[in-house]
């Protein structure tokens, strides 16, 4: 472990802190012997090895695509000065419909994350294991961690997956603005990126004064990089909140078959809590933006992924602490 403190490259820090790893040590007894059960035969080492392939090969995949159908759509165009236009459209609408799609299997990963966290502690409670574990010095908090991050590994090739969508969704957007920018051209904000043209940055970007026009730029990159993070980060949280949320379950309801309809009843509860939240980010929005302050989409986005975040935060926390009382439970 400490020859993975001292990398000297942030971006792997970065990774690792974001990995099960973070908190968990790979040399830690249970999460070692439950590695050796992943399917992708999980170790430190692999698992930073098939994360990256994973990320690289869903960003390409991502990019590969939005040049293919750009390419066809410039063909298709004959007039040069609409090219720019197509583009655009071209670009906007494989964006959204790309975040409609993501957000779509953001719902399998909800399903896969719990599925993976089923059967992590009542199968210990049946087969004896946890009342040996008390017999040795680790305690409770490292058992449940240990757990926690071996559910979240059984998950994670289908969170980097989504993790590298999102990423090439942002590369493709990161490619293109600056393209757009440099062709000198007003963005229209009212049908790409702002909701409320008659709103003061709006009309700021719109203006042919040279230094309301850098705000109104600054303003709408810092909207770009709110979205784009919360979009990239949110789906480890999701696996978070919801492996622990099977955690919970699985401690809760020793019966594998009662467990996977509780499990179900939890997943569909998550996914109501999911539909209030964007729910209410819309009717908050549209009371606040006589104000000016929902004012950016891009922000707007920004919040329900950050509300997601904190909700999935809430799960977690609330989840493990449910393991935690029932395994005290049974030792008393």
């Amino acid at each position: 472990m400490e020859r993975i403190r001292k990398s000297p490259s942030p971006l792997k820090r970065l990774l690792i802190q974001l990995s099960p790893f973070g908190l968990v040590s790979p040399e830690q007894a249970i999460l070692s012997l439950e590695l050796r059960r992943i399917p992708w035969k999980g170790s430190f080492k692999q698992c930073m090895r098939k994360t990256a392939g994973w990320l690289v090969g869903t960003i390409c995949i991502t990019f590969i695509a939005w040049v293919i159908i750009s390419s066809l759509l410039l063909l298709i165009t004959r007039q040069s000065a609409l090219q720019l236009m197509v583009l655009t459209q071209g670009t906007i609408i494989f964006v959204m419909v790309g975040i409609t799609g993501l957000g779509l299997y953001s719902l399998l990963l909800d399903f896969t994350s719990i599925r993976a966290a089923l059967g992590s502690i009542n199968t210990d409670i049946h087969s004896g294991r946890l009342d040996m574990i008390r017999l040795t010095t680790m305690r409770e908090g490292q058992f449940i961690l240990a757990k926690h991050g071996a559910s979240q590994l059984r998950a994670w090739r289908s969170t980097m997956l989504l993790v590298g969508a999102r990423l090439g969704l942002m590369v493709v957007l990161c490619i293109w603005f600056p393209l757009y920018a440099a062709a000198d051209m007003r963005l229209d904000m009212a049908s790409m990126m702002y909701a409320l043209p008659t709103m003061p940055v709006v009309e700021a970007i719109r203006s042919s004064d040279p230094l309301l026009y850098l705000i109104g730029i600054i303003i709408t990159l810092f909207a770009f990089l709110s979205f784009g993070t919360t979009f990239v980060l949110e789906p480890i949280w999701r696996m978070r909140g919801m492996t622990a949320a099977g955690m919970a379950v699985s401690a809760r309801i020793t019966d594998h078959s009662l467990a996977s309809i509780s499990a179900f009843a939890v997943l569909l509860a998550g996914w109501m809590a999911q539909f209030v939240i964007i729910l209410g980010t819309i009717i908050f929005g549209f009371f606040l933006a006589p104000f000016g302050i929902f004012l950016l989409p891009f922000v707007s986005f920004a919040c329900v992924f950050l509300v997601y975040m904190a909700f999935f935060s809430l799960v977690k926390t609330v989840s493990l602490r449910v393991v935690a009382r029932k395994i005290v439970t049974l030792a008393d």
